[in-house]
């Protein structure tokens, strides 16, 4: 499904759009989409930092380790 919309640009910003694309629309939802994931992967790394720096969380982490024995190495986790 699509929302239309009416958005206003600076005309530089319009220019380079015109320049660089046919189907404007389809450039602008493709750079939202990309701002979004980059949004996501940010929080999730932001995240990872985090659970590496719980020493609850990676005290968990051994024991599930420990229990299904599927040799997991908690080094390889992101720092």
């Amino acid at each position: 499904m699509a929302a239309k919309i009416t958005i206003n640009i600076e005309d530089r910003a319009f220019d380079f759009l015109s320049k660089v694309t046919d189907n404007r629309s389809a450039y602008i939802n493709n750079l939202l989409l990309e701002k979004e994931r980059e949004k996501l992967e940010a929080e999730l790394r932001k995240g990872y930092r985090e659970q590496n720096q719980d020493p609850e969380f990676q005290a968990a982490i051994k024991d599930w380790n420990v229990t299904a024995r599927d040799g997991f190495k908690i080094s390889i986790l992101p720092k």
